[in-house]
């Protein structure tokens, strides 16, 4: 698949990280997007995160076999607008539960 979309309600969002990283490596690098979705009922929010897989740029007069590119390749949060670093591209939603039905 292209794109992979992981939630997880009773997994915390570094366990769905780690299972962001697994496809990447497995789907010999096929998947480009995986979208995580965090489901939190106790703060009524859902916590989304898009995550992009990277190639590794070539270095000039250097030859790069394939088998080097893959294992070059590495992961690019999508950073969030406020510019942070050390947060991927996020969105938050806080969502209110009506007779079990979730609305935004």
């Amino acid at each position: 698949p292209t794109l992979v979309i992981e939630a997880g309600n009773s997994q915390t969002l570094e366990q769905l990280r780690v299972d962001m990283r697994w496809w990447f490596g497995p789907s010999n690098h096929q998947v480009k997007i995986v979208l995580l979705a965090k489901l939190d009922r106790n703060q009524g929010q859902i916590v989304l995160e898009k995550w992009v897989e990277t190639r590794a740029q070539p270095r000039p007069g250097a030859t790069t076999t394939r088998a080097a590119a893959a294992s070059a390749a590495g992961l690019r949060e999508e950073r969030r607008r406020s510019g942070r670093a050390d947060f991927p591209c996020s969105w938050v939603l806080h969502v209110r539960v009506v007779r079990n039905k979730c609305r935004m």
